[in-house]
């Protein structure tokens, strides 16, 4: 069986000379009864050039180094047909041009091709591709440091690189991190059409035990309202009240962060947070004067909160803080006020969403919380009626 795709190499197609009398040497794929031609780069006079062998001829002072650029161009568009023939899959000569014209490492080279995507996609965020790098470490040292090819990926491959990463690491849900970056990664060349066959690692599956959402109680969430923080540097205070303010609007840290005041917008007196989420970029309305408020004043906690620092002239709602500067230091909060638990932001989206899930209705709160599945939202109905069963959520917010 021959590969479906024909090449042979010729010279002066056009029947025309440039100003220096040469013409240009051309590798003409055949396919179906059409033709493509791909440049060699190289011109030479027809004099020089050997019809019969296909190369140019040793009279030329550089024939040498022509002849192996033809060469290599050949074994480039020869490379990618043959990978085709052997995967039994079809090439168009469009196709085949557009992997011509890409880097061929990237073409055949699963390591490559993530290389190349970490540094030019900047729809992601550095720390994720942090993350995708230090995957693709870890796989690289399961096939003895060597280049992973797209023709190494199959589903026993992956298998035996999850199996790999048991040995050493004990948290699954890293494990499955690492599988889904490396599946996200196939995907896109999937959709770039440099891979093929179906996702190796859509049949893989990464058992992760159920997690226990832990919460803070009402009470804990006043303890921490309540701590003088006087004595520190004015950060800890500002790590405090975003903290706070996620705990009474379900916040993610990506959005509290980065919050601005165009996505705050008023209602008369009262604020409401209208905005697209960073990370999973839905639609967040969040009308804060109806979440936790208050008697004795006429705006909410997280009013109350967004009124000490909001400024319509400011780049940020908060000032600039870092994830990891925040979690370090909501520990010291939490050692502070007693509280046995490795505080950290996740914590307050958590308690918002178990607070909220005994006062609303499902739909409301999932709606609140930009769930996508109402499944995510019942566990938080669920863990609230755990707790008011054990009486921890005994003290209603008023």
């Amino acid at each position: 069986m021959k590969k479906e795709i024909q090449l042979s190499i010729i010279h002066n197609r056009k029947k025309t000379l440039n100003d220096r009398k040469e013409a240009p040497v051309e590798i003409v794929a055949y396919f179906h009864r059409k033709r493509k031609y791909f440049s060699t780069g190289v011109l030479v006079q027809p004099n020089h050039w050997d019809g019969k062998h296909n190369s140019v001829k040793d009279i030329h002072p550089e024939s040498v180094t022509l002849n192996q650029k033809i060469k290599n161009e050949w074994k480039k568009l020869d490379g990618i047909a043959t990978l085709f023939f052997k995967r039994n899959e079809t090439i168009s000569l469009t196709r085949l041009n557009e992997l011509y014209r890409n880097d061929e490492d990237v073409m055949l080279s699963f390591s490559g091709f993530v290389k190349t995507e970490m540094e030019n996609d900047f729809s992601i965020s550095e720390k994720t591709k942090v993350s995708h790098r230090n995957t693709m470490v870890k796989f690289k040292s399961y096939n003895n440091d060597k280049e992973i090819m797209f023709s190494d990926l199959s589903y026993s491959f992956m298998d035996g690189f999850m199996n790999y990463l048991r040995k050493d690491i004990k948290a699954p849900a890293t494990i499955d991190k690492c599988k889904r970056n490396i599946r996200r990664n196939i995907n896109v060349a999937i959709r770039k059409g440099i891979y093929l066959k179906p996702n190796p690692c859509n049949g893989i599956k990464i058992k992760i035990p159920a997690r226990k959402m832990e919460v803070l109680t009402i009470e804990d969430i006043r303890s921490v309202e309540a701590l003088d923080l006087s004595m520190v540097e004015s950060k800890i205070s500002i790590v405090r009240d975003m903290f706070l303010f996620a705990c009474y609007t379900g916040l993610r840290i990506s959005d509290a962060t980065r919050l601005s005041p165009k996505d705050v917008r008023k209602d008369g007196e009262n604020f409401i947070l209208d905005f697209i989420t960073y990370k999973p970029k839905k639609h967040a309305l969040l009308p804060l004067s109806k979440l936790f408020p208050e008697k004795e004043t006429k705006y909410s906690r997280p009013e109350i909160i967004l009124i000490k620092y909001y400024d319509v002239n400011k780049e940020l709602v908060f000032p600039k803080l870092s994830e990891s500067y925040i979690n370090e230091n909501l520990k010291g909060i939490a050692l502070s006020c007693g509280l046995k638990m490795n505080l950290t932001f996740e914590y307050a989206r958590h308690t918002f969403g178990t607070i909220l899930a005994g006062k609303i209705a499902p739909f409301k709160l999932m709606a609140l919380m930009q769930h996508s599945d109402i499944k995510t939202t019942m566990r938080y109905v669920h863990l609230n009626k755990e707790m008011v069963e054990h009486g921890l959520l005994k003290i209603d917010w008023e």
